[in-house]
């Protein structure tokens, strides 16, 4: 990466995203379309009212929707590796750090989509006010203090085929959306305004490009109309203390489960929070334990709870020297402190 972190600072707060070009490398590029390749029946169209588009300049009456995995963590070996290994991406780490603050997690599990040609984008949503309620979305919100950005939420898109802009469709955002006071017009959702096509952009792509975007800055994705399918992969991150996804849960307590198991030094148990849909087929086939049991240390870290990084919560943290990243507890917390918790609250 060429850019230093006071260029992606500079460009995310400006605009709502950044995007990194060459991000990946065309072997880790070859490597995911390998796997989707092998992995294509796991997609699931969405259909009906599982459509992303609602309204019909982003394709609601399109003769495909769109096609969704977010399993491939656990697909068989070697096609789930590539993958995990984008969990943590080095380089990326320091302005994750910067914007989400130290201890940040995974939010969500990762996500594929494919836009077949034809296929349905989705409507605009995001945006710093909340469409329905024309409130301020806090659970998605962006602010800037102190010399600190702080965004609840935000996707690293991954994109793993070319894109040539508005000609094909796909990504499309409003720059500086994150920071607006108004809620998106309705002329602007309908893509009706004469203004409107002078304020978005659909980026133009080339496979291995990443786009980092706070959920705060209005997006969506327009009708593909390339002549190939449209592939990404997005992994969402917030604040080591925030959650918005539930997608960690399954029936079973993992905190009951035996730790013994765990490969890792650092006693880090996955979210352990119920879920009252998951199917005992779908813990069976994807149990988070067995997953959790596979990663590295450092991996691990990404998937704590939600809570303060005062209670010796572990964050990732870039050695400058030697490029690696390494797990470390930015603020142990006192042990006679520790011991006082478990004294009141046998924990």
């Amino acid at each position: 990466m060429d850019v230093s972190l006071e260029e992606l600072l500079y460009a995310f707060d400006l605009n709502g995203y950044v995007i990194i070009r060459g991000g990946l490398t065309e072997e880790q590029v070859k490597q995911c379309n390998d796997s989707i390749n092998s992995n294509i029946h796991h997609f699931r169209e969405r259909k009906d009212s599982l459509r992303n588009s609602k309204r019909d300049e982003f394709g609601a009456n399109a003769e495909k929707g769109r096609l969704d995995c977010g399993n491939f963590l656990w697909w068989d070996k070697p096609h789930a590796q590539v993958f995990r290994d984008m969990l943590v991406i080095p380089k990326l780490v320091p302005f994750l750090n910067s914007i989400l603050g130290e201890g940040y997690r995974m939010d969500h599990l990762p996500l594929a989509i494919i836009q077949e040609p034809g296929a349905e984008g989705f409507d605009f949503h995001g945006g710093s006010i909340n469409q329905s309620t024309n409130d301020w979305d806090d659970s998605i919100s962006y602010d800037y203090r102190h010399g600190k950005i702080r965004t609840r939420l935000i996707n690293i898109a991954f994109a793993l085929t070319e894109t040539h802009g508005e000609e094909d469709g796909g990504f499309v955002v409003v720059p500086g959306s994150h920071k607006s006071n108004f809620p998106l017009p309705e002329n602007f959702l309908s893509m009706s305004s004469s203004l409107l096509h002078d304020l978005i952009k659909v980026p133009r792509l080339n496979a291995g490009d990443i786009i980092i975007f706070t959920e705060a800055v209005t997006h969506g994705a327009l009708i593909w109309k390339g002549k190939s399918p449209r592939r990404t992969l997005f992994y969402r991150y917030a604040p080591g203390n925030c959650a918005y996804g539930r997608a960690f849960t399954e029936r079973e307590s993992l905190l009951n489960n035996d730790n013994n198991n765990s490969k890792s030094d650092n006693n880090i148990t996955p979210n352990s929070n119920t879920s009252t849909t998951t199917t005992a087929t779908t813990i069976s086939a994807f149990s988070f334990t067995s997953l959790f049991n596979e990663l590295n240390d450092v991996q691990r870290v990404l998937f704590q709870p939600p809570f303060h990084s005062r209670l010796d919560r572990l964050s990732l943290v870039l050695d400058e020297k030697d490029g690696i990243v390494k797990p470390k507890i930015l603020c142990p917390r006192a042990e006679d402190k520790k011991q006082f918790d478990f004294d009141v609250y046998g924990q």
